[in-house]
C-alpha cells in the first residue's frame, strides 16, 4: 500500500511526529481522526 496522497496530507495537517516510526504511527492515527 503506498500511501502518497495521505502522506502529503498528514504533512499539510501539521503531523511533525515523522522522527521516530513509533511516533509516526499514533500520528498518522490521530490525523486521519481529527480529518
Amino acid at each position: 500500500m503506498k500511501q502518497e496522497g495521505i502522506e502529503e496530507r498528514i504533512n499539510a495537517k501539521g503531523a511533525r511526529c515523522f522522527g521516530g516510526e513509533e511516533r509516526a504511527f499514533v500520528c498518522v492515527q490521530v490525523t486521519f481522526i481529527n480529518l
